[in-house]
């Protein structure tokens, strides 16, 4: 019998097992153990590698089914004789040739302030509040089939009077349908709507999205301006016998930051009623305001039902928690509770659970009265920091939402991008949410995942850098 020069490490990142099985492989191969030797005993092993016998009859268990080891009844564990051959290397097989992935998207340079959008604060999520309610859901009984393609009835309920509270919004449980994010509901919408080859309308600049997701299913694309006072309703399509859907942002105009005006509001719903237009009312970061008053959302004026409203938990709570919801009419919410069912695209049965009771509970309206608080305090310190820019150059919607865009002057954007990029910040360019030429040249900054700190630090380079190009006449 063998005696065994075996180290196993505790602090390894492979289990006790793990590095048993490596080493006898490897001495088996090194023919440091030989064919036909016989090995301690599991027990043996045990004791001499001060580990619980678990551990060494798991290893012999695991190279006797490979082939390394044989068992003889009452005589002990031996090497086998025939050793198996070493795995071969894995293939590596890449895919039909025909087939070429697409462009990976740009990426943002790796930078120490990058005021990016659509980033909640992750830092101040209620860990504990979670946990409550996930503890909730898992009391609950098993459920060994997928939920309502609609959604369970708690969270529906659940949402439906957190809409009531917070956005004047009133709707039946009923009229809900749970998804899994706001991505979700437009591909699911874009869906259910293409046979009808409708005219789709969308804000242009806007949600890249949305329009990449309408053109992939057949839509007729229609741009739409954007002003100070929201979309421009002049623009809005008036061919008579065309089936009509409206994407729009109007509490926080997605990427600018304009809010649709009241006018505005009305004269859009005035043609939704005329056309029997479907309006897909995105109300993505709502909660937030900071210097104005809320603004109806279109589906509070809606009295016919021609207003889809939608929106996710991802920006208010967590862009882990993916879950989204819709508020729809009948025949909309039946098309589409038929597709999630077809494709079984809903949130788990504990996913939705766990959410029913956080809200039930009122932990949402205790984080968003804390991150109200919170996204306040980060505004002021926004404001503050870009009171330094140079003369002329304007700054849209910050008085709402997690993000506000800058208007400048004719100038050099590389050079400025490049001059903050040496200094450690990002702005993301207008241009990249516009179809065809922008006419006026902008950036979009988002500051919901910053400190103050870095909000300060970010601004005072940015107020730096423009004074510095206005100076030199390139601004």
């Amino acid at each position: 019998m063998t005696s065994l020069h075996i180290t196993l490490r505790r602090d390894h990142t492979e289990t006790l097992q793990a590095q048993l099985i490596r080493y006898l492989k490897q001495h088996i191969r090194q023919r440091q153990i030989a064919q036909n030797q016989r090995l301690p005993s599991s027990r043996a092993l045990a004791r001499d590698l001060q580990v619980s016998r678990i551990v060494t009859l798991a290893a012999y268990e695991q190279l006797i089914a490979e082939g390394y080891l044989i068992t003889r009844p009452g005589a002990g564990t031996y090497c086998a004789t025939d050793i198996p051959p070493e795995s071969p290397a894995p293939l590596a097989y890449h895919g039909p040739d025909w087939f070429t992935p697409p462009p990976a998207p740009t990426t943002p340079p790796d930078v120490d302030i990058n005021f990016m959008l659509g980033r909640p604060a992750g830092t101040r999520f209620d860990d504990a509040a979670w946990k409550r309610a996930w503890r909730r859901a898992l009391a609950q009984p098993f459920h060994n089939q997928p939920p309502p393609p609609e959604g369970i009835l708690p969270l529906r309920q659940a949402l439906a009077d957190h809409m009531a509270r917070s956005r004047g919004i009133r709707c039946q449980a009923q009229d809900i349908v749970i998804t899994t994010g706001a991505a979700d509901v437009i591909n699911l919408l874009a869906r259910v709507t293409a046979p009808f080859q409708p005219q789709c309308c969308l804000e242009n600049p806007g949600f890249i999205a949305a329009h990449q997701t309408f053109t992939r299913y057949g839509h007729d694309i229609r741009l739409l301006n954007i002003d100070h006072d929201g979309l421009r309703t002049v623009d809005l399509p008036e061919t008579p016998g065309r089936a009509k859907v409206l994407f729009c942002t109007p509490s926080h105009q997605f990427p600018v930051g304009f809010r649709l005006s009241l006018d505005r509001r009305h004269q859009v719903m005035d043609w939704a009623r005329r056309h029997d237009a479907l309006i897909l009312e995105d109300d993505y970061d709502s909660e937030f305001r900071h210097d104005v008053a809320p603004l109806p959302p279109l589906k509070e004026l809606d009295q016919t039902g021609h207003v889809l409203y939608f929106s996710s938990l991802s920006k208010s709570l967590s862009p882990a928690i993916r879950i989204g919801y819709m508020i729809a009419p009948a025949t909309i919410r039946q098309a589409v509770a038929r597709e999630i069912d077809q494709n079984h695209m809903q949130p788990t049965w504990l996913l939705q659970q766990a959410m029913a009771h956080y809200i039930e509970k009122g932990d949402l309206d205790k984080h968003l009265r804390r991150m109200r608080r919170h996204y306040g305090k980060l505004h002021k310190t926004m404001k503050s920091g870009l009171s330094g820019l140079p003369e002329g150059i304007k700054i849209h919607g910050l008085d709402a939402g997690l993000h506000c865009c800058l208007e400048l002057p004719a100038h050099n954007r590389d050079h400025l991008h490049q001059e903050l990029i040496r200094r450690g910040v990002y702005i993301t360019g207008l241009d990249r949410y516009y179809q065809g030429p922008p006419p006026w040249q902008g950036y979009a900054l988002g500051y919901s995942h910053l400190t103050s700190e870095e909000i300060t630090r970010g601004c005072d380079a940015l107020c730096q850098v423009l004074k510095i190009l206005r100076v030199q006449g390139r601004l």
